[in-house]
């Protein structure tokens, strides 16, 4: 599932609030059995839209989590770092 992700005014490692959108893949590890269950235990009888809402704010999560740890300069120098 492709999802388009924004963080809006978050203050980086060294104050400064910055503007971000990203795209992201998620998928569950059909090779582990323990995700297939996680998956289906969290998103059964969901809809996929509801679905797409509950990763997005998650990843919108992480997202906003690693801006803060960075300067402006690393996240536009050293744009590998960011997107692990």
């Amino acid at each position: 599932m492709t999802l388009k992700i924004r963080s809006v005014d978050v203050n980086c490692a060294t104050g400064v609030q910055m503007s971000m959108e990203a795209v992201c893949q998620v998928k569950i590890n059909a090779d582990d059995q323990r995700s297939c269950e996680l998956a289906a235990e969290n998103f059964m009888g969901m809809t996929e839209v509801r679905v797409k809402n509950i990763l997005s704010e998650t990843m919108e999560g992480h997202q906003r989590s690693i801006i803060s740890t960075l300067s402006v300069e690393e996240i536009f120098r050293d744009r590998e770092t960011f997107a692990v």
